[in-house]
């Protein structure tokens, strides 16, 4: 399938306009802390077609393309993220954050991981069970 020039354009203009919003936004915030993806970590589905493979979201089985509604935040806007690990879950998988900033601020995001690293939450060795 190939995506027609006026369709390009579209796009371009809309990712345009969402990094104007998020500049706007970033005028008076320094960080957005947002989950990485709608659940912990996840068996991979290894089945050819990605239309075809599921993510259990909350016991729910849901596409496994919405893996990527919360990296999508970012990335859609061409903006730098970082993801920290902050703690493990009751089911023993690890939880993470994804820390957003400004345009060029990639920095800004890699310090606030080192802060939260600093508080406590940095990377931890899997508990026994899971190894």
């Amino acid at each position: 399938m190939r995506l027609a020039t006026s369709d390009f354009i579209d796009i371009q203009a809309r990712r345009q306009r969402l990094h104007a919003a998020w500049a706007r936004f970033f005028e008076d915030f320094d960080v957005v802390l947002c989950p990485p993806a709608p659940t912990a970590a996840i068996r991979h589905d290894q089945r050819v077609d990605p239309h075809a493979r599921f993510i259990a979201v909350n016991g729910i089985l849901r596409p496994y393309f919405d893996l990527m509604f919360w990296a999508c935040l970012a990335t859609g806007a061409g903006l730098p993220a970082a993801v920290a690990p902050v703690m493990f879950g009751e089911d023993g998988l690890p939880r993470g954050v994804q820390i957003i900033t400004a345009s060029r601020e990639d920095r800004m995001a890699i310090a606030c991981a080192a802060m939260l690293e600093t508080a406590g939450c940095g990377l931890m060795a899997a508990p026994m069970a899971l190894v």
